[in-house]
């Protein structure tokens, strides 16, 4: 057979059985439009969790006082104030310039509930330096960070 009569043989085909022709093509374009909508939607997914856990700040590294790991406390020759991190030792990790640390902020954080006759509210309180504001994504709610000592 030629191509010629194949293509006549196809096209009696399609126009002798027409519904199933149609149902036929309909099938066809709802699977693809499905399959290119199933794309887009997990494409947009990625993006979006990939946008949120950059705001979670992936690059930083949170260095905390204690036991560790959940564990209690350890017992012998470890002392109270071998647990502390203080505003010096935060200093002198700043002036050791380590590798690939672009700032050092020390924080202290505590909770707490103010009261008053007609309502009670919990509340978060953050000490820090204002370099905090390089390394995370929070924002002042009011105000502002008071300058750096010298």
């Amino acid at each position: 057979m030629t191509p010629g009569e194949l293509l006549r043989s196809a096209f009696r085909g399609i126009t002798a059985n027409k519904l199933r022709s149609a149902l036929t093509l309909l099938g066809v374009m709802i699977g693809v439009a499905a399959v290119i909508l199933l794309l887009a939607v997990g494409n947009g997914s990625s993006t979006q969790i990939r946008d949120l856990i950059t705001q979670l700040g992936t690059n930083t590294l949170t260095v905390r006082a204690g036991s560790g790991f959940g564990f209690g406390g350890q017992s012998g020759a470890s002392s109270d104030s071998t647990k502390k991190l203080t505003l010096q030792v935060a200093d002198r990790l700043a002036a050791s310039r380590l590798g690939h640390v672009d700032a050092v902020v020390p924080q202290v954080d505590t909770s707490l509930t103010v009261a008053s006759s007609a309502s009670e509210d919990s509340t978060s309180l953050i000490g820090t330096t204002p370099q905090y504001f390089t390394v995370t994504t929070n924002r002042i709610g009011s105000g502002a960070p008071s300058p750096t000592p010298t």
